[in-house]
C-alpha cells in the first residue's frame, strides 16, 4: 500500500464547468492571509469546483455529505451565490438530456467564420458551447463550438484557451476528439469548433451496458492509447475524469477537453498558482502548483480505472486529504450490493490492488514511468503473467505460471506419462478396459481444449510451436491407438481441424487424408463419419490451393452422403457451410443465398444452438449479403455476430475480430472512413500480436484499413500496407490464389486513388490474369478487375480503350448476379461517363438513369452524385436551361452531404459537375465562387487523383467560358 500522502496545499481550482467567480475571492500569494486562513479559502474553492459538475438543486447536498469545517462551507456557500451561472461546459455536450434551457441572450443565429451558431449545448466560467452547423463547404458539418466566455477573458483565460487551440491543432488519433477549426471573432474573442461527440460518459456506459471486468479495462486501454499518443507528441492532458472520457454507439472512446493540457517543451514549462482541476482525480503535486509531467496523467488514468472498476473516485473531494486511497478491492466491498462493481471485489484483490496503488502514488517518481507503462502491467495481469507492481516471489511467479500455461502443460504431462509408461497404449491395456474407456474421453476432452487453446486467438498462443505439437501427437496417437482405429480416426480428425485453425493448411489436409482413408476402412464410403472426413480435408484443400486436389469435388460428395443418411444434422450444416463457401468463390451466387437461408432456418429452429455453428452460418449469411451489394443489411448482421461473440470470448478474441473487420468494410462501403478507420486500427493492432504470419484475417485488415487511409487521403501510409501485405501473401500463398487475386485487385483501385495510373493498369491485368487462371475467364472476380482496369483507362483519357472493358465487365456481373445486383450499379454509372469522354451523350443518359435508380434502391447518397451527372449533360445539351438545372443541382448536393460525412472524397468530387453547372450561364449562376470552391478540393491533401484530374478539367472548361461555354471544349 502507498504511504499517506500528506502536506497537500490547494491551488486555484476553476474545474471543468465552473462558473465565473467574483474578484473578491483572495489572491492565494497575498502575504498577509495567514495559512489556516489561506487553506480554508484553498479547500472552499476547490470543493466549488465539484459543486459547478452537478445540477443546482443537488449541490447543497452534496457539499453537506461531504461536511467541510463549518468555515470552509459558509465559503463555497458565498461563492455560489456569487456565481454569475451555473456551468455545464465541459460535460459530454451530446448528453443532452442533462443540459438546462439555454440562459438568454441566446447566440444562437450568430456567425463564427464558417459556423452558425444553432443550438446551446452548455456553458461554464471558461466558455459557453454550442451546436453549430457549416454553412459552406462540407454544408451542414456538425461541430461542438466553444466561444470564451466574457469573465474568463476578464480573468485571463484567454491564454488557457488559445493554448488549448495550439494543443488540439496538433492531436490526430481516433479516440481523441478532433479540433476541425480554430479562430477569432470580429470582437477578438477566440473560439475553436471541435468534433461533435454523440457518445455517453465511459462510467455511464459502463453501468449502461453492464460491462464486465475486461470490457472496463479495454476502454481503459484506448484512453492510454489516446494519451501515449499525446504525450509523443509533447501534450499532457492533466485533467483526466469520467466527464472527459465520452464512449460513443460502437465502443470507442473520444478524450475531449484539452483545456488544461500543456506542451512539454522546455519553452512551455510554467509554474502558476492560478490551476485548473478535479479533486477526486488530481495527482498531489498540481494541487501544490509544482510543474506537472506525464506523472500526471499515469495518475488520472490510474484515477479514472479506479472509479470504472470500484463504483468511486479514489479521493473525495477534498483537496486536504492526508491519506492515499484505499485498496480497490476493498473499496468495491462498499459498492451497494448486487452491483457489478461489489461483484468486482475478489477479482480486484492482489494483482489490481498493486497495479492501481502504484499508480496512484503520491509521488510522481513512484508511480509507473508512462502510461505505457502502467497499460502493460494490466495486460500482464490479464494475460496471468507476474506484474511488476508485486514483489517477484518465487511462489507468486510459479503460480502465475501455472494459471497461465495449464493447457499447454497439461498437454506436456500427458505426453510425459505416456513417455514414462511406455505411451498411450498403456491407458488402453486390455485387462483396464472401464479405464480405458474413460481415458479415451478424457483424450478427446484434451483435444478439444488444444483446439481452442492453440488456434491463434490469442497473443499468448502466438507463442507456442503449434505445428510441432500437433505433430507430436498425432505420432503419440498412432502409436498407441494403433488397435484402436475409430478412436484415432476422430483424434487425427481433431488434429486436422487444430492444425487448419491454426492456419497449418498442408499439415491439416495430411491429417484429414489419413482420417478420409481410416473412415472408408471402418465405416464405408456412404458414411457420415467419412463425410465428416471428407468436409475437413475439402477445406483444407480450398484454404490451401497449391496442395492440389479437387475440393468442389469432395463437398459435393459429403453433401450427397449427408442428404441421405443424415439430412439436418450438424455434420449436413457443416457440409452446407463449405458448399456456400465454394459457390460463392464459383460465383453461384443464387444457390448459394438458397443454401444461407437453409441453414438460418436450421439455426432460428434450435435457438441458435449450438453456438459456434450457428455463428458460423451467421456469418456465412452477412458474406453473402456483402459481396450481393446488400451492405446495410450486412452491417447490421456484422453488428450483431459482434455483439454475440464479445459476449461469449471476448472483443480481442479471434473471431471477434474477424467479424470487426468485416463490420468495419461495411461502415467504410457505407461512406463512413474516418468510422470504419476508427473501428479497424485496435482490430490490426490486436491480430498483430496473435498472427505471427499472413492471415486470411489479418490481410482483410490490412487491405480494409488501407481502402479507408486512401479515403480520408493517408495515401503514405495506405500504400505501405498494401504493399507489406501484398508481399506477405505472395510469399506465404504464392502468385495463384484467391486472396492474392483479391488482394491486386484492391491495391489496383488504390493506385488509381493516389495518381499511379500505370501502376493501377498492372496490378488490375494481374488481378484479372489470376481469377482466370483459378475459376476461368468468366468469373466475376475477372470481370471486376476488368471494368475496374476500364475506369483507370478512362481517367487517362482513353476511352475508346476502356469501352469493350467497360461492357464485358457490366455483362459478366449482370450474368453472375443477376438483373437486379446492386453490384450493377457503378457499371452502369462508369459505362455511361465512359461514353460522355467519347461524346455520345444520348447512350449515356440511360446508362446514368439505370445506375441512379440502382443506387436509390440501395438508398445510397450516390444517387445524387449520378444525378448531377446527369443534369451537367441535360444543361450542357440545352435540354434544361440553366436555371432550372442549378436548382436540381443544389438539391442533389444537399442529398449529397447529408449522406456522407465530411471527409468522404464524393463531396468533393461532386465539384466538377457542379462547376460546370454554375458556369453554364456565368452571368447568372454563381460560377466564380464554384471555381474557387473546386480550386480548393483540388488543392486538399485528402482529394483522391481521379477526383483532382476531374476538377481539373472542369476548371480548365470553365476558364474558357464565352458566350458559348460548351463549345469546342474537350470534355
Amino acid at each position: 500500500m502507498s504511504p499517506p500522502c500528506s502536506g497537500f496545499r490547494s491551488g486555484r481550482s476553476t474545474g471543468s464547468g465552473s462558473a465565473p467567480v467574483r474578484s473578491s475571492t483572495p489572491s492565494w500569494s497575498d502575504a498577509r492571509m495567514d495559512r489556516r486562513e489561506r487553506e480554508t479559502w484553498q479547500a472552499a474553492d476547490a470543493i466549488l469546483d465539484g459543486l459547478l459538475d452537478l445540477p443546482p438543486g443537488e449541490r447543497e447536498a452534496r457539499l453537506q455529505a461531504l461536511n467541510p469545517r463549518p468555515e470552509i462551507a459558509a465559503r463555497v456557500r458565498r461563492l455560489l451565490a456569487g456565481s454569475e451561472r451555473e456551468g455545464l461546459l465541459d460535460r459530454p455536450v451530446a448528453t443532452l438530456s442533462e443540459l438546462e434551457p439555454a440562459p438568454e441572450p441566446s447566440l444562437e443565429g450568430r456567425h463564427l467564420g464558417r459556423w452558425r451558431l444553432e443550438q446551446w449545448l452548455g456553458e461554464g466560467g471558461m466558455a459557453v458551447v454550442y451546436r453549430a452547423g457549416s454553412v459552406t463547404p462540407p454544408v451542414g458539418q456538425q461541430a461542438a463550438l466553444k466561444i470564451l466566455s466574457l469573465g474568463a477573458l476578464a480573468r485571463g483565460g484567454r491564454e488557457r484557451f488559445l493554448r488549448e487551440q495550439s494543443v488540439l491543432a496538433r492531436l490526430r488519433h481516433p479516440y481523441i476528439a478532433a479540433l476541425y477549426e480554430a479562430g477569432v471573432g470580429e470582437d477578438g474573442t477566440p473560439w475553436l469548433a471541435m468534433e461533435l461527440v454523440e457518445g455517453q460518459r465511459i462510467d455511464e456506459w459502463c453501468q449502461a451496458g453492464g460491462l464486465d471486468l475486461p470490457a472496463r479495462l479495454d476502454l481503459v486501454e484506448q484512453v492510454a492509447d489516446a494519451l501515449a499518443y499525446a504525450h509523443r507528441n509533447l501534450v499532457v492532458h492533466r485533467d483526466i475524469k469520467p466527464s472527459n472520457v465520452l464512449v460513443d454507439e460502437d465502443g470507442l472512446v473520444r478524450l475531449l477537453d484539452f483545456g488544461i493540457g500543456r506542451e512539454l517543451s522546455a519553452a512551455a514549462v510554467t509554474r502558476t498558482h492560478l490551476r485548473a482541476l478535479t479533486p477526486e482525480y488530481a495527482p498531489p503535486e498540481q494541487f501544490s502548483g509544482q510543474d506537472t509531467g506525464t506523472a500526471a496523467d499515469v495518475y488520472g488514468l490510474a484515477a479514472l480505472t479506479y472509479r470504472l472498476l470500484t463504483g468511486s473516485a479514489p479521493h473525495a473531494a477534498n483537496p486536504l486529504r492526508e491519506d492515499a486511497p484505499e485498496p480497490p478491492s476493498v473499496r468495491a466491498t462498499r459498492a451497494a450490493a448486487g452491483t457489478l462493481e461489489h461483484g468486482f471485489a475478489a477479482r480486484l484483490r492482489g494483482d489490481l490492488d498493486a497495479i492501481l496503488l502504484r499508480a496512484l502514488a503520491c509521488e510522481p517518481a513512484r508511480r509507473y514511468p508512462s502510461v505505457e507503462a502502467f497499460v502493460a502491467d494490466l495486460q500482464r495481469y490479464r494475460t496471468r503473467r507476474p506484474v511488476q507492481a508485486r514483489p517477484p516471489s518465487a511462489g507468486y511467479r510459479v503460480r502465475r505460471f501455472l494459471q497461465r500455461n495449464r493447457w499447454p502443460l497439461a498437454a506436456a504431462a500427458i505426453l510425459a506419462i505416456s513417455l514414462l509408461g511406455g505411451g498411450l497404449g498403456v491407458l488402453w491395456q486390455a485387462q483396464r478396459a472401464e479405464l480405458a474407456a474413460e481415458e479415451a474421453r478424457l483424450q478427446l476432452r484434451y483435444l478439444d481444449s488444444l483446439l481452442r487453446e492453440l488456434a491463434p486467438s490469442t497473443a499468448q498462443a502466438r507463442e507456442m510451436d503449434r505445428a510441432r505439437l500437433v505433430t507430436s501427437a498425432a505420432a503419440h496417437a498412432r502409436h498407441d491407438l494403433a488397435s484402436r482405429p475409430r478412436l484415432l480416426a476422430t483424434v487425427l480428425l481433431t488434429l486436422a481441424e487444430i492444425a487448419q485453425a491454426a492456419g497449418e493448411h498442408r499439415q491439416s489436409e495430411h491429417l484429414a487424408g489419413e482420417a478420409v482413408d481410416l473412415r472408408a476402412r471402418l465405416h464405408g464410403r456412404d458414411s457420415p463419419e467419412f463425410a465428416t472426413a471428407l468436409v475437413v480435408r475439402a477445406r483444407a484443400l480450398w484454404s490451401e490451393r497449391s496442395l492440389g486436389g479437387d475440393p468442389e469435388a469432395l463437398a459435393a460428395q459429403a453433401l450427397a452422403i449427408f442428404e441421405r443418411k443424415a439430412p439436418e444434422s450438424e455434420g449436413h450444416i457443416r457440409a452446407l457451410l463449405l458448399q456456400q463457401m465454394l459457390d460463392l468463390s464459383l460465383d453461384h451466387a443464387g444457390r448459394a443465398q438458397a443454401t444461407g437461408e437453409r441453414m438460418r432456418a436450421w439455426c432460428r429452429a434450435r435457438g441458435q444452438e449450438p453456438f459456434e455453428l450457428c455463428n458460423e452460418v451467421m456469418l456465412a449469411v452477412a458474406s453473402l449479403q456483402d459481396r450481393q451489394g446488400y451492405v446495410r443489411d450486412a452491417e447490421r448482421t456484422y453488428a450483431e455476430l459482434i455483439g454475440m461473440r464479445s459476449a461469449r470470448d471476448g472483443g480481442g478474441h479471434a473471431s471477434t475480430l474477424q467479424v470487426r473487420t468485416r463490420h468495419a468494410r461495411a461502415v467504410l462501403r457505407l461512406g463512413d472512413a474516418a468510422r470504419a478507420a476508427a473501428l479497424l486500427e485496435p482490430v490490426l493492432a490486436n491480430q498483430l500480436e496473435i498472427y505471427d504470419r499472413t492471415t486470411p484475417e489479418l490481410a482483410a485488415t490490412r487491405g480494409a484499413l488501407a481502402e479507408a487511409l486512401t479515403t480520408l487521403g493517408d495515401f503514405d501510409r495506405a500504400r505501405q500496407l498494401h504493399e507489406a501485405q501484398l508481399a506477405e501473401l505472395v510469399d506465404e500463398r504464392g502468385g495463384s490464389h484467391p486472396e492474392v487475386a483479391a488482394y491486386l485487385g484492391n491495391f489496383g483501385v488504390f493506385l488509381l486513388k493516389a495518381g499511379d495510373f500505370e501502376g493501377a493498369l498492372m496490378r488490375l491485368a494481374e488481378c484479372a490474369a489470376s481469377y482466370a487462371v483459378l475459376a476461368g475467364p468468366g468469373h466475376a472476380g475477372v470481370q471486376v478487375c476488368n471494368g475496374n482496369r476500364a475506369d483507370v483507362l478512362r481517367e487517362m483519357g482513353r476511352a475508346a480503350e476502356a469501352e469493350p472493358l467497360s461492357r464485358a465487365a457490366l455483362d459478366g456481373i449482370r450474368a453472375a448476379f443477376g438483373e437486379d445486383s446492386p453490384l450493377l450499379a457503378a457499371r452502369y454509372s462508369n459505362l455511361g461517363r465512359i461514353l460522355v469522354a467519347l461524346d455520345r451523350d444520348a447512350e449515356a443518359l440511360p446508362l446514368l438513369e439505370r445506375a441512379r435508380a440502382a443506387y436509390r434502391a440501395q438508398r445510397s447518397p450516390m444517387a445524387a452524385l449520378i444525378r448531377l451527372h446527369e443534369l451537367e449533360i441535360l444543361v450542357r445539351t440545352g435540354r434544361l436551361p440553366p436555371g432550372e438545372g442549378w436548382a436540381e443541382a443544389l438539391a442533389a448536393r444537399a442529398q449529397l452531404e447529408a449522406g456522407f460525412p465530411a471527409q468522404n472524397p464524393q463531396r468533393t468530387a461532386m465539384l466538377a459537375p457542379l462547376t460546370r453547372i454554375a458556369c453554364s450561364a456565368p452571368g447568372h449562376l454563381p460560377c466564380s465562387e464554384l471555381r474557387d470552391e473546386a480550386l480548393v478540393g483540388m488543392a486538399q491533401p485528402t482529394t483522391p487523383a481521379d477526383a483532382r484530374l476531374q476538377i481539373d478539367k472542369a476548371l480548365q472548361v470553365t476558364a474558357q467560358v464565352s458566350r458559348s461555354p460548351w463549345a469546342g471544349v474537350a470534355r
